[in-house]
């Protein structure tokens, strides 16, 4: 074995505590005297101040070599596991998978509060959706019904001029209960020719009812349009003009007065609003998206209203030599 005299080894030994910023403090230092020989080793506590954070050590070894400067930034794997139980633990949430992530759920479908306005059009779906009723006998309270490819609107040509009340019904109109009510536009084709000096007078309503039944021409008992319930909202005397240019004050600022302006060959669109009668009948019990609804036009004029306010104008009703582009529609808007 080789004698050496007592070495020196002057050394920091940190005591490490972590906070819980996870920081470590030097709490003490020690000098710790070894004899080679023997491996005994004594320490005692040095008056000098410990060293700060990152402080390099340095070894001394007494003439055998020059002095070799240890840099206490890296410590050694021994170190790191020296240290390893004064540490305080520090929780860390695990990092899911994306597939643990929930994704929101639920069916768009039901969700009806964020849909915007939605646009339907419903038309006629057979020829007994288009009929006319009338009294062809006061005295004997005989009624006629009758209806098919065309229906007339406004009054009897014959004696007495009695009053038509048509009705159109829109089957399968596709708005659910509740929905709020934005438009409804009425649009004919015309099936004669007539100029602005034969106008009239009409009343428009709606079925009362949550899915209007269907008319029935061969019985004149029952079910007739003119026993229809009606809807409280109603237009009333709409008076009906060749088209929109033509004003409800009088005929002669009509530009086409002079001619046939209710063509047959033009479809026209009531300029009246319908959403009231509408909305009471979407808003009323029974009602479900797909029931069938029937608007009720009832002449207004009467004897008072003069002469030419005894005529009538028709419209296409189902007609299968003119096809469905001529039949009756109803475009609602609704959200």
């Amino acid at each position: 074995m080789v004698s050496m005299s007592s070495l020196l080894l002057s050394v920091l030994v940190l005591a490490c505590s972590a906070d819980d910023g996870g920081e470590v403090a030097v709490t003490d230092s020690l000098d710790v005297t070894s004899d080679v020989g023997t491996g005994l080793m004594d320490a005692v506590g040095l008056d000098d101040a410990s060293p700060g954070p990152g402080a390099d050590v340095v070894l001394s070894t007494d003439g055998e070599g020059a002095d070799v400067p240890a840099s206490s930034d890296a410590p050694s794997g021994d170190d790191v596991a020296r240290t390893e139980d004064t540490a305080t633990p520090v929780d860390v949430e695990p990092t899911p998978d994306v597939a643990d992530v929930d994704e929101p759920t639920g069916d768009v479908d039901a969700a009806t509060d964020d849909v915007g306005p939605v646009t339907v059009t419903a038309t006629l779906a057979s020829p007994d959706d288009a009929v006319a009723s009338y009294l062809m006998d006061p005295s004997a309270s005989a009624w006629n019904l009758f209806g098919g490819d065309t229906v007339p609107l406004g009054r009897h040509f014959g004696e007495g001029h009695v009053s038509y009340f048509t009705a159109l019904r829109f089957a399968g109109l596709a708005v659910p209960a509740g929905a709020t009510i934005l438009s409804a536009r009425l649009t004919v084709s015309p099936t004669n020719e007539v100029d602005s000096n034969n106008p009239l007078w009409l009343d428009v309503f709606a079925e009362k009812a949550g899915d209007s039944a269907p008319f029935d021409p061969t019985s004149t008992a029952t079910g007739r349009p003119d026993q229809r319930p009606r809807t409280s909202a109603e237009i009333d005397h709409w008076l009906v003009r060749c088209n929109a240019t033509c004003t409800d004050l009088t005929e002669f600022d009509c530009e086409q007065r002079q001619r046939d302006c209710w063509d047959r060959e033009v479809r026209f669109t009531c300029p009246k609003d319908l959403a009231p009668l509408v909305q009471e009948v979407i808003s009323g019990d029974g009602w479900a998206s797909g029931n069938a609804l029937t608007l009720l036009l009832i002449n207004a004029a009467t004897d008072e209203d003069g002469a030419k306010y005894e005529g009538f104008r028709s419209v296409t009703g189902v007609d299968p030599e003119r096809g469905p582009a001529y039949s009756p529609t109803l475009e609602v808007v609704w959200e």
